[in-house]
């Protein structure tokens, strides 16, 4: 077998004018919206830390299959999908990306995602949407994280790598299980969505006896405000409010929280935002997180970059513990139409969870490629 690499020039062109806030229930990870279309997207990610008390070295990998077959479209604005997410997430050295964190005594995570697990089909569900998109629900396995405190760049595959921008620590999500999401526009600009969702969870599709036996949820409710500003641009404005029961059998307390959101447009390429997530109980291990920072599409004209830098600030639920503090820089490159190619940096300021070192730093660097 011949492989066969062809490098094409990047091309260039004008500053796009807008950010595309997606719907809270409509996220578009790997989706389009031909019938029966899928995408295969596969992820490499290398993260080395300067200095901490564990392993300081992680690579993974990350592979995806998403699909969806619209079964229903009227001339009234009434779809209606199959969906389905199939993953694969493996390590090629001692501890996966996602442990890397605990390693080094930060008491956030320096990405989101790229644990280790066999194939699974994590996520297949039912979407209906009513009044070309007015009214939505979905029901099925699926992850909640998908449809509340949303922002552009809560991405982990296209943007920030670190959680307290690609993630939401203060809110106790439990992994992928059977639940249902519903979102209403009230005016153009208003939006509530609502999602509750199995406490127990276990990562892909199969029995509901946890959800049946044990009644245990997560329930969420989000309001958002998307108004356009002349002289700036888009924007988004969001209220989380969350709140999980105990786990009895898992002997985890129950917990509750609010989440503040604050995305707007300061150019016709630049947006800015900030966060604030408050959490208790549900063994949480981060109260208080504070993160903001701004994003550049297409820097240079550069077709498909993307240029960010955030800071971040954490108060951990263990108060023996002291707070820490954070900064991550990206710059994504556009290799081609199927190839991204991102180097970035994170340093952790005082980690929670080592007396060891005062600022640890970590190397990152993402290859992602989609077909």
């Amino acid at each position: 077998m011949r492989l066969a690499i062809r490098f094409v020039p990047r091309p260039r062109k004008a500053l796009v004018s807008s950010t595309t806030v997606r719907s809270p229930i409509s996220p578009s990870r790997g989706h389009n919206s031909t019938t029966g279309s899928r995408r295969r997207p596969a992820f490499a990610w290398d993260q080395q830390a300067t200095s901490g008390p564990g392993v300081r070295d992680a690579v993974g990998g990350d592979v995806d299959f998403f699909g969806r077959w619209r079964l229903i479209e009227t001339d009234t604005g009434t779809r209606g999908h199959i969906g389905f997410n199939l993953e694969y997430r493996h390590r090629f050295t001692t501890i996966a990306p996602a442990s890397l964190g605990d390693n080094i005594g930060s008491i956030w995570r320096t990405t989101r995602g790229f644990s280790t697990f066999d194939w699974r089909l994590r996520e297949l569900w039912w979407h209906q949407s009513f009044l070309d998109g007015r009214f939505e629900f979905r029901v099925g396995t699926v992850n909640q994280k998908h449809f509340i405190d949303i922002y552009s760049f809560k991405s982990q595959n296209t943007y920030f790598l670190g959680t307290p921008f690609s993630d939401s620590p203060t809110i106790a999500f439990p992994s992928n299980g059977f639940g249902a999401m519903t979102r209403v526009s009230i005016l153009p600009e208003v939006h509530l969505t609502a999602t509750i969702g199995d406490a127990n969870g276990t990562g892909e599709v199969g029995p509901l006896d946890s959800l049946f036996d044990d009644g245990e949820l997560l329930t969420t409710l989000d309001l958002s405000v998307t108004p356009t500003f002349e002289g700036l641009g888009d924007g988004k404005y969001g209220l989380t409010l969350w709140h999980r029961d105990a786990r009895q059998e898992a002997g985890i307390p129950s917990g509750g929280g609010v989440s503040l959101l604050a995305e707007q447009e300061i150019a016709s390429n630049a947006s800015a935002f900030a966060r604030y997530g408050y959490g208790d109980g549900a063994d949480l291990t981060i109260e208080h997180l504070f993160a903001a920072g701004a994003v550049i599409r297409e820097p240079f004209d550069l077709a498909g970059d993307a240029f960010g830098v955030g800071l971040s600030w954490a108060r951990p639920s263990d108060p023996s513990l002291d707070d820490q503090w954070g900064a991550e820089a990206f710059y994504r490159i556009q290799l081609g139409n199927a190839l991204q190619l991102t180097p970035g940096f994170q340093i952790i300021v005082n980690p929670s969870e080592s007396r060891e070192n005062d600022v640890v730093g970590v190397f990152m660097l993402r290859c992602r490629v989609q077909f």
